[in-house]
């Protein structure tokens, strides 16, 4: 998987978390607050059909006028089908009776009037009932809202948690493969193309190793060539050892003057250190003759101070011997390889 891959779906699985737990959250607390509020609405509405029923026996003697049992037994229908705790039915049933007994005028009226009692003390349980059971509910509303606070903090944590796991990995995720990209870089800063980056994974670092890889490998391919080329100045003075003490100028294979022996420099007269190191095609026109020599990059005759002089070309070639002296395990020059040419100037009589 890419890194961007990673990081989105990194981030999603912060999202959904986050999202699920505000929405898990949300849902609770609006469950417990309308189940609640529903509750206590049926235990509100039953003390206002009690209050009905106690005002019609205080207000009203008895026996009762056929408007305030009317009214009586409005709210006493409404209370019968608002009944919603334990024990509550049974004092309904009462309720309901002894107010059959208050309306029968030819009971008498000691009665009617033993049966009103009946009649409060009836609406006085279902009151005292649904009383306690607004205490008990808000109570457990209460604990409730403790519960759902501890749990909501419990998940809260949970979350942060998780986030700043997230975080904090993420750092690392990216802190490692970064310090050893630097440390690489570092020692190819030193010139130690041997290093090499080993990520065993299929993301972009995993792209960057290899193609860091690539170009150490190329860059110690290339130093250990020029680390050959270095040597020709060396093969050169063994070679012009061997060699009469003609005027000899030496050039590598990029075409950059590396050697002029002391009678090449006087025959010119040139400035040994301000040629070292020059490309021929740089010799400006008052080198004329030392340009003639490059001219045709083969064996002829150039006049020079009224001399002429025979040009003989010889290739330098590098052998395992001539390099002894650098780091065989590179491998990156063959035995009879063309280091550089040597032009000796023959003078002719």
């Amino acid at each position: 998987m890419k890194l961007k891959q990673k990081l989105h779906a990194g981030f999603w699985f912060l999202f959904v978390v986050v999202i699920f737990f505000g929405a898990l959250s949300l849902f609770y607390l609006r469950l417990i607050s309308k189940s609640n509020d529903v509750i206590l609405k049926d235990n509100y509405a039953t003390l206002d059909y009690t209050n009905q029923m106690r005002t019609v026996l205080d207000e009203n003697d008895i026996p009762l006028s056929p408007d305030a049992i009317e009214k009586f037994k409005s709210a006493l229908i409404k209370e019968q089908k608002n009944i919603t705790e334990k024990g509550e039915n049974e004092a309904v049933v009462g309720l309901n009776r002894s107010f059959g007994i208050l309306t029968n005028n030819s009971l008498g009226l000691q009665r009617q009037r033993e049966a009103a009692r009946e009649v409060l003390k009836y609406v006085g349980q279902i009151e005292k009932l649904n009383l306690s059971a607004i205490e008990r509910k808000s109570q457990n509303s209460t604990q409730t809202i403790k519960k759902a606070t501890i749990y909501l903090g419990v998940a809260s944590a949970i979350t942060f948690i998780v986030l700043f796991s997230f975080v904090f990995n993420l750092a690392d995720f990216f802190e490692e493969p970064l310090r050893y990209i630097t440390e690489g870089i570092e020692e190819i800063s030193r010139k130690n193309y041997k290093t090499r980056l080993y990520f065993d994974r299929k993301d972009e670092f995993g792209d960057v190793s290899e193609a860091f890889n690539n170009m150490a490998q190329s860059l110690e391919k290339q130093n250990a060539e020029n680390a050959s080329i270095m040597t020709v100045e060396k093969l050169f003075t063994d070679a012009i050892l061997k060699q009469s003490p003609d005027p000899v100028i030496g050039i590598n294979n990029l075409f950059e003057i590396i050697f002029i022996s002391p009678s090449a420099i006087e025959l010119f007269d040139l400035d040994r250190k301000k040629f070292i190191g020059i490309k021929v095609s740089k010799l400006s026109d008052d080198n004329g003759p030392l340009r003639k020599i490059f001219t045709n990059n083969q064996s002829g005759s150039v006049i020079i101070n009224n001399n002429q002089y025979q040009i003989e070309i010889q290739e330098i070639m590098a052998s395992s011997n001539d390099l002894s002296e650098l780091n065989t395990d590179l491998d990156i020059i063959t035995s009879g390889k063309s280091v550089g040419k040597l032009y000796i100037l023959k003078k002719q009589t």
